[in-house]
């Protein structure tokens, strides 16, 4: 079983290649590997959808690296629940480390401090 692959990954070809049985956890560049995947899109919408009916007016994103098919799939969901509410896509890039998480989101809020916390009460 493979996961997170990146997309210039050689190892899923390689393995095809050898006969042994390998399946990938999402989807990857290898056409030869069979994978199971989550609707990372509507995973990303729905968690969007969900703070915009509570009342969040600004939501943001951190994403993981953008050479792995699921953090594209995930930022495509976000930006695509936003699109028809007239919010702007706020993004910060990480690598799906804690650190990278803690990183860009020290930054967001550095640029912009007037960001809440879920548990905050909107008004």
């Amino acid at each position: 079983m493979l996961v997170a692959l990146h997309g210039t990954d050689p190892l899923p070809a390689a393995l095809a290649r050898t006969g042994l049985p390998t399946a990938s956890f999402n989807r990857t560049c290898a056409q030869d590997v069979p994978y199971v995947e989550l609707d990372n899109a509507a995973g990303a919408a729905l968690a969007v959808r969900h703070l915009l009916e509570r009342g969040r007016r600004r939501i943001a994103t951190i994403t993981g690296p953008l050479d792995l098919f699921e953090a594209r799939e995930r930022l495509d969901g976000y930006r695509a629940a936003l699109r028809d509410t007239g919010r702007r896509s706020i993004v910060a890039l990480g690598d799906f480390s804690r650190a990278s998480g803690a990183e860009a989101m020290r930054q967001l809020l550095e640029d912009d401090p007037r960001w809440t916390r879920c548990s905050q009460p909107t008004t």
